[in-house]
């Protein structure tokens, strides 16, 4: 008979491998050429790296007797940075985090998988059109294009699952 209740929490720090569920148009970066100023698009992988922290909550982790889910529990994770983006390694600018379920292997570590907000620039439509071409503005030829330009990207949500290693503290 199980005699004890309550949550037992773990904080602890992850890596472990995100997916983009979205579209794979959202997934360009821009550029000029130096010689032409023609637009070139570059894809970006929808698969990288994340370094994030977490929170573990373990609802049935302190009762007492035989309960094979003890280990089973819920998390949330924050992400601190991205490993094989565009940049090659990124510290986040915006709150990206999920929710998920986690498995408690020992005091230490853990496994855990999680749905996530991704908060990502995107290409605006017509730039995606423009590839290969010139782009002019006011008269004038554009020389690059960057990621910071609300002229050429926009904000936008995107949809991931993550399988994240955990380090409890």
């Amino acid at each position: 008979m199980h005699k004890k209740f309550g949550i037992k929490y773990k904080i602890g720090i992850s890596l472990g491998p995100r997916r983009i569920l979205s579209h794979i148009d959202e997934f360009f970066r821009a550029s000029v050429t130096s010689d032409s100023s023609k637009v070139v698009l570059d894809k970006i992988d929808k698969t990288s790296m994340i370094l994030s922290t977490s929170i573990s909550a373990f609802p049935w982790a302190v009762r007492t007797g035989k309960c094979w889910y003890k280990n089973f529990g819920f998390m949330l994770n924050i992400n601190i940075a991205e490993i094989g983006s565009a940049e090659k390694f990124a510290f986040n600018k915006r709150i990206d985090g999920g929710i998920g379920a986690v498995l408690k292997l020992n005091d230490d570590f853990a496994i855990a998988f999680s749905y996530e907000y991704v908060a990502n620039r995107r290409l605006k439509e017509w730039v995606l059109k423009k590839e290969g071409q010139v782009i002019l503005v006011e008269g004038q030829v554009v020389k690059s294009i960057d990621l910071t330009d609300d002229n050429y990207y926009m904000d936008s949500g995107l949809n991931a699952v993550a399988l994240k290693f955990i380090f409890n503290f």
